[in-house]
């Protein structure tokens, strides 16, 4: 506990002294010239806890689990929008695999539905950004990010908290975007034009949420969203627990969350008799950061598989070192876990109280300043993996004189499905 508590003190005390402390030239000649640490350098980079990077680790057929591989991350221009807290792969293949030919079309001439094309929302102030990401197709790394062009898709004030969005490549000869506003207590579902400028189109259809989604604890309502291989269902989850269902998650003790499957295939809408799971959230780890709130988990996305699985993105907030070797400092963790609600342990639960869903950690790191909150499935690698790309909110926390900067990154997965 002593060495723990000594690595703790580490980064509170470098942000008194310049941030020396986290100089990686520390060892080094005392000749070798000192050199000047980029901004809140101490706080970059990832540690990757689990599993260990190891080739016969990530799988390869050797389990039925989907094996995950960190293969890059990546800094987005300074320019780029805050607040990015989920993203959708928008590419909306025809049947010979070729972007469709009825997609809206962005000022500067390109594509929202290329297989390099992308939708993001804004948790602050209710705007999706369209953008293409590159790829590296042999490693998954991402290469570039470019935002293309930005628009309110929903009129809703500017104090809308967009923190998932889903993108419905066919419907009714259209596209679809699905966004979810945590301070609301409705999911929206907007149709894309077929031409014509990338503002243009039908209007926004609104749904609400289940009854015990509409009540939750101030801003833990509906952070978790995606659609599901036939894109006919909707998985939604609020962040933590319904004042209902138990606290929420700290450093003694996790909690339970809601998942729901929506009917949004074309001819239902609203959704009807949704059905629902329990997903129990790991405790939070770490210490408090002066200015900043208490340590605190919640279930920060769903991305599904084309078998049918969910992923669960959960994110830890909570002041950690790296290691009593490496004293750099994280404020996020990161897990990435593997559910199965449609097994046929899950369908045979009772319908008024589910059971607690069985779920593998498949991932898991520490990401410095990078708070990841999107995550969505991309492109087909060179060697038949998937990429998996998530995204980093990149808002500056501000607590009177206060100000924390975080980081806007994208991380990059290499998906082997077994």
């Amino acid at each position: 506990m002593k060495h723990a508590s000594a690595a703790l003190l580490i980064p509170l005390v470098a942000l008194a002294q310049g941030d020396a402390l986290f100089d990686d030239t520390q060892g080094e000649e005392a000749s070798a010239p000192a050199v000047a640490p980029a901004p809140f350098s101490e706080w970059d980079g990832v540690t990757q806890l689990f599993p260990a990077p190891s080739g016969k680790e990530f799988g390869e057929g050797r389990s039925p689990s989907p094996s995950l591989e960190l293969v890059g991350e990546f800094e987005l221009d300074l320019n780029a929008p805050e607040g990015l807290s989920g993203i959708a792969w928008t590419f909306a293949p025809d049947l010979f695999g070729r972007p469709v030919n009825y997609s809206e079309h962005m000022p500067d001439g390109s594509d929202v539905f290329a297989p390099d094309s992308y939708a993001l929302c804004e948790d602050s102030g209710g705007r999706v950004h369209w953008a293409t990401i590159g790829l590296d197709l042999e490693s998954g790394a991402v290469t570039s990010a470019v935002f293309r062009a930005s628009w309110q898709p929903i009129d809703i004030s500017a104090s809308a908290d967009l923190e998932g969005i889903a993108h419905k490549r066919r419907t009714n000869r259209r596209c679809a975007l699905f966004l979810s506003d945590e301070g609301a207590d409705h999911i929206y579902r907007r149709r894309l034009s077929p031409r014509g400028d990338h503002d243009a189109g039908a209007s926004i259809m609104s749904a609400p949420l289940p009854d015990p989604l509409k009540s939750p604890r101030r801003n833990k309502g509906v952070e978790a969203m995606c659609l599901s291989p036939d894109e006919n269902t909707l998985w939604v989850a609020n962040e933590d627990s319904l004042p209902e269902d138990g606290p929420v998650s700290s450093t003694a003790n996790g909690s339970r969350v809601r998942l729901y499957a929506l009917d949004v295939s074309d001819r239902q809408w609203p959704p009807a008799d949704p059905r629902w799971w329990f997903y129990e959230l790991d405790s939070a780890t770490g210490e408090k950061f002066p200015h900043m709130p208490d340590p605190f988990n919640g279930l920060a996305e769903l991305c599904a598989l084309p078998d049918g699985r969910l992923l669960a993105l959960e994110r830890t907030y909570g002041l950690r070192t790296r290691s009593p070797d490496d004293p750099r400092a994280s404020l996020i963790a990161i897990s990435i876990y593997l559910v199965d609600p449609l097994s046929s342990a899950a369908r045979t639960a009772a319908a008024e109280r589910p059971p607690v869903l069985a779920k593998t950690l498949l991932w898991r790191g520490l990401t410095g300043r990078a708070n990841y909150e999107g995550m969505t499935l991309g492109p087909e690698l060179s060697d038949g993996s998937r990429a998996l790309i998530l995204v980093s909110d990149g808002d500056v926390t501000r607590k009177g004189a206060f100000a924390f900067p975080w980081s806007k990154r994208l991380l990059s997965f290499r998906l082997r499905l077994p």
